[in-house]
């Protein structure tokens, strides 16, 4: 049983050996840097719909407080 589960081990570790070598090959030519670029760049605008959200959450917020209150 020792010499099977061995031997398995053995032939998934070239198997596995194999697959990292060619994936950090592929990796290499991968350029990113436009993606990047745009994620930058749309950050501002997330930030504002999100300011805006918020805002509109606190309105409401405080609409209900003081019908309650009144």
């Amino acid at each position: 049983m020792s010499k099977k589960i061995s031997l398995l081990l053995a032939r998934g570790g070239v198997a596995v050996g194999a697959v990292a070598a060619s994936a950090s090959s592929f990796a290499a030519g991968l350029d990113v840097t436009a993606a990047t670029t745009a994620i930058t760049a749309s950050e501002t605008p997330i930030q504002n719909v999100g300011m805006a959200v918020f805002a509109v959450l606190v309105l409401v917020a405080t609409v209900k407080w003081l019908r309650r209150v009144l």
